[in-house]
């Protein structure tokens, strides 16, 4: 009995003692890397469990290692983790070195490896989670940033755009023009779905869209119409506040126009309105599900608060324009009447002296009244044909038929034309020019026209005798040719100076007040200029000035 208790304590110090060196040898070749194989697919807590599990096993005997476990999961021990193994086996480590001891002489060795492998992988993995948290939380960070990055990005593009369409805002007056280039503007530069621009019309408590751009242009007919409450655009416009429809299909408030539509999965609507009213909408769509977020709707806002800006100057250019336009009709109806007294007393003068000289002919019909009837009823119709030849230039001017003219030459004649019998009256005439002028382009029958004004007002104004002085001269440094008329007469009254130029306004008795204006626009059809100067007491002088007109092209 005694030899076979003896044998059985030999077999199992044997089986203990090739146990443990086999776990020696396990140890000291295991690495934290192999550990991690060892048991790939667990998780750290099983991994650290099952490696406790090896150790423990060795070392006690059965009672003693389902009593370590109790202690171990019974809530002494909070967590089992490598630290946690750490301080239980330190806390053990009189039990656990008795054990060893009764196995082997190197007892203290083997717990300090056991500690030093625990450790380490406890070390492992804490540096493990800690670059698994640091790189999740530089994920996160990026992920942010990029959000950000886009979210600026977003910003910035939409103060780009937003410029731009201040610029458009100041570079035209058109309103229409104005509103199509915006709505192509922020379609095209955010590559939005659609956009459309709609006005509120009070009156008809309707919105009516002024314009549009995007895959629907052509869709939605021209004036198309929607009343106020109904649809997103409808209910933007009654509330004045934005709505964000970022699942249209599902959005009760929605109006689909036409079939298309459907095609949209997301509408961003934004009121244009100044601090006391709605003016309308600026409507998006997008072809996206979520396709907007909030940094669409402020960028929008501030965009409508520019057109809220423009729709204001709009209306007043358009009533500046109606205003205009009343002016321009009132002055037209103005001159017109003026032009129609004018007309009426020029005409009335010689109809009544014909009517007159006829009704005495037809009573008594002597050769002495014939002879002085014919001539002055001739005289008469002259100046009606006159009459009606002024109103005819002024009103549609004839073509330039320009060929080269020798400007002295041409002023010379005209003088001796229209001079007739003013030596008698004390005037005289003294013209200079340089012997080298060149012939310029001239249409000579209207531009003789010119100096017959001209020289007829120099000639009336100096009824008792004058000077009439005519200088033609061509400066080196100056690109033209100036004519310089001047008289001797009483002067221009400061007064009406201003006036001078304006249709039928006239200090004579006589005439249409067309003549200088004729003359005036003669010259300017030349390419050239007519103005004056004069003083009340010395005289007025006249200048006119012919670019060089060889290579320009009739008006």
């Amino acid at each position: 009995m005694k030899n076979t208790e003896q044998n059985l304590h030999h077999i199992l110090t044997t089986q203990r003692a090739s146990l443990l060196s086999e776990w020696q040898k396990r140890v000291r070749r295991t690495s934290v890397l192999q550990l991690r194989e060892d048991f790939d697919g667990h998780t750290p807590d099983n991994v650290l469990e099952e490696f406790f599990d090896l150790i423990v096993k060795q070392i006690t005997t059965k009672q003693d290692y389902h009593l370590l476990r109790q202690r171990i999961f019974s809530g002494e021990i909070n967590a089992f983790t490598p630290d946690a193994a750490c301080r239980l086996l330190i806390a053990l480590k009189k039990t656990v070195l008795r054990r060893l001891k009764s196995f082997t002489h190197n007892a203290e060795a083997i717990f300090d490896e056991i500690l030093l492998r625990i450790s380490a992988y406890y070390h492992e993995m804490r540096y493990r989670n800690l670059a698994q948290r640091q790189s999740q939380n530089l994920r996160q960070r990026n992920i942010e940033i990029a959000r950000l990055l886009a979210v600026e990005k977003q910003r910035a593009a939409h103060l780009t755009t937003n410029n731009r369409i201040a610029q458009m805002a100041l570079s035209t007056l058109d309103p229409s023009e104005i509103f199509r280039r915006i709505v192509h503007e922020v379609q095209q530069s955010f590559n939005y779905q659609h956009v459309s621009l709609y006005f509120l019309e009070t009156h008809a408590n309707q919105m009516i869209m002024k314009a549009r751009a995007g895959v629907y242009e052509k869709h939605f007919p021209e004036g198309y119409r929607q009343n106020v409450g109904e649809g997103i655009v409808g209910h933007v416009v009654a509330s004045g506040n934005p709505i964000m429809a970022n699942d249209v299909a599902n959005d009760p408030r929605r109006i689909i126009a036409f079939p298309q539509e459907k095609n949209t999965r997301s509408e961003l609507c934004v009121p244009i309105k100044t601090a006391d009213r709605v003016l309308g909408a600026l409507d998006v769509l997008s072809r996206k599900k979520n396709g907007f977020n909030w940094t669409d709707v402020q960028s929008l806002m501030v965009l409508t608060d520019q057109l809220a800006w423009v729709i204001h100057n709009a209306h007043l250019f358009q009533e500046t324009r109606e205003l205009q336009d009343e002016l321009v009709q009132s002055e037209r109806l103005a001159v017109i009447g003026e032009m129609s007294a004018r007309i009426a007393h020029e005409i009335r003068n010689p109809l009544a002296t014909i009517g007159g000289f006829a009704r005495a002919l037809q009573r008594a019909p002597t050769p002495d009244r014939i002879d002085t009837a014919s001539h002055i009823i001739s005289r008469e119709v002259t100046r009606l044909e006159e009459l009606l030849t002024d109103i005819l230039n002024y009103t549609r001017p004839r073509k330039l038929e320009l060929e080269p003219v020798n400007l002295p030459d041409l002023i010379t004649d005209i003088y001796h034309q229209v001079s007739e019998g003013l030596e008698d009256r004390g005037i005289t005439y003294r013209q200079n020019a340089p012997s080298d002028l060149p012939e310029i382009p001239l249409d000579p029958a209207q531009f003789k026209q010119v100096l017959i004004n001209i020289f007829k007002n120099a000639f009336q104004a100096m009824p008792n005798g004058g000077k009439l002085h005519v200088h033609i001269r061509k400066k080196e440094d100056q690109p033209h040719i100036e004519i310089e008329i001047r008289d001797t007469g009483p002067g221009i009254p400061t007064e009406i100076q201003d006036e001078i130029f304006k249709p039928y306004f006239t200090t004579k008795t006589k005439g249409t007040g067309l003549g200088l204006v004729i003359s005036k626009q003669i010259v300017e059809r030349h390419g050239g200029t007519l103005s004056f100067t004069s003083h009340s007491g010395s005289g007025t002088t006249l200048f006119i000035h012919l670019p060089d007109l060889s290579s320009r092209k009739p008006l």
